[in-house]
């Protein structure tokens, strides 16, 4: 994670949700996963505490901006995240895919077919709000083109898509597969979009910036 032994305690902010097998709660209610382990792993050798500060994804984020979480776990990075984090080569925790997700009934007609800006402007794309996925969605969402991110979380994502409010879904190859395992109904109604592209995006844990450099 970072050089260093000093002793204090790393608050350390998460997303309250299941992202097995990186991060999530045991029955116990202790925080359990993959992620979860690295940490604490280095957190025993560098002699730290940590305290798990566990919030939705939009607020897990705005402690680190406002300096009250000293890392956060499972960040993408992006310019606009580099003013208030700090990324290292080191620091990442694994590469997440991502890709498109349509309705079974809609597999006839909606296919990828690049340019991304055009799909934007055809189909109703929805992503959950704040969570990263790809610097060519950023780039399009800047230059106008229409991106639903009004989700809360990827559950509420794909709820939304049953729910005809947008033809296609971005989100995280994992989330996708827990979301069809916990809504076993809804698991032939979702597909992947026929000939979608994976994106293979690192994911870090990051640590608060301050004026005079990272902490």
């Amino acid at each position: 994670l970072c050089a260093g032994s000093q002793a204090f305690t790393l608050r350390l902010a998460l997303e309250d949700a299941n992202n097995a097998p990186y991060s999530y709660l045991t029955e116990q209610g202790d925080w359990a996963g993959f992620h979860i382990e690295i940490a604490r792993a280095v957190a025993q050798q560098l002699q730290w505490d940590i305290q798990f500060m566990a919030y939705p994804w939009p607020r897990a984020q705005n402690l680190l901006v406002q300096g009250a979480a000293d890392a956060i776990l499972y960040l993408g990075q992006t310019r606009k995240r580099q003013s208030f984090a700090f990324y290292l080569p080191d620091n990442r925790l694994h590469v997440q895919r991502v890709s498109f997700y349509i309705r079974r009934q809609d597999q006839g007609h909606i296919r990828f077919a690049p340019p991304l800006p055009a799909l934007l402007d055809t189909w109703r794309f929805g992503a959950a709000r704040d969570y990263y996925i790809g610097e060519e969605f950023v780039a399009a969402v800047a230059a106008g083109h229409r991106l639903d991110q009004t989700a809360r979380t990827p559950e509420h994502l794909f709820q939304t898509m049953l729910g005809n409010r947008i033809d296609v879904a971005v989100a995280e190859t994992e989330v996708f597969r827990l979301f069809s395992a916990k809504f076993a109904e809804h698991q032939s109604k979702l597909i992947a979009m026929p000939t979608a592209p994976v994106q293979a995006l690192p994911m870090f844990i990051a640590f608060k910036r301050q004026d005079d450099g990272p902490r």
